[in-house]
């Protein structure tokens, strides 16, 4: 079915991925226009993919669109409301979105509600960027323990304790996610930081970072350019300027 091969696209936590998900969602809700739970599912791939596209007024038409469809077949359900929240989001009306998530988030969140994780995750996103470290990462666990295989949420508790300087907890973290994906370039470069700044092991580090480095995959911003940064300056260090130039 289409919606679970979305789920499972949406856990292995790369764009790429998340952009195949929200293909086959849209052809999903194309063709059962009254499916609810599709629709919610397409406007958190909306969400997800939100910092990697041009954020263009189409963009947000395309959101407004689904987020219409879910208000019209049922205004006061978790789906229409998630929809609305990510509308909310994309538009930079944030305290709007925040009320909305919230109450959202005090109606019962179970297993039955598919968009439980994405709720708990665009809180912890949230609070990141309040820098509530401390709270942003029990959000981001909360999501973990809804969907144990999801990457997303994964990395953003490895982060939150990178940001604490729980250095441990985070390697473990970044461990656990290279045991569901082996070649996840974020998990490579968040190992690369804690050895790096946690443990003071450089060479572990460039090793880490080497390896990461040959990966394509699309990564968020802030965190891409800390990597790099990092990267770079190991290789001034190594006197790879030639690389450290490339990388920088």
């Amino acid at each position: 079915e289409i919606k679970k091969k979305a789920v499972r696209a949406f856990q292995l936590g790369q764009a790429e991925s998340i952009l195949r998900a929200h293909k086959d969602l849209v052809s999903a809700v194309e063709g059962s226009p009254r499916d609810l739970e599709a629709m919610g599912l397409l406007c958190v791939a909306y969400e997800q993919l939100w910092p990697y596209t041009k954020q263009t007024s189409q963009d947000l038409k395309s959101i407004l669109i689904v987020t219409q469809m879910a208000r019209v077949i049922n205004p006061i359900s978790n789906y229409s409301d998630a929809c609305q929240v990510v509308y909310l989001i994309t538009k930079g009306q944030m305290r709007e979105a925040r009320s909305l998530l919230e109450k959202t988030l005090d109606q019962q969140v179970d297993e039955r509600f598919s968009l439980g994780p994405f709720l708990y995750l665009i809180k912890a996103e949230m609070l990141e960027y309040d820098q509530n470290f401390i709270n942003a990462s029990a959000y981001y666990d909360q999501a973990s323990q809804l969907w144990p295989q999801w990457i997303t949420s994964k990395l953003g508790l490895a982060k939150m304790n990178y940001k604490l300087n729980k250095f441990n907890e985070a390697m473990a973290e970044y461990q656990t996610i290279l045991t569901l994906d082996k070649e996840s370039k974020a998990a490579l470069f968040g190992l690369g930081l804690v050895e790096l700044k946690g443990f003071k092991n450089s060479e572990k580090a460039y090793n880490y970072f080497s390896t990461g480095y040959k990966l394509k995959q699309v990564l968020p911003k802030d965190f891409h350019i800390e990597a790099l940064y990092n990267y770079a300056q190991l290789l001034i260090e190594k006197r790879k300027k030639k690389k450290a130039l490339e990388v920088a």
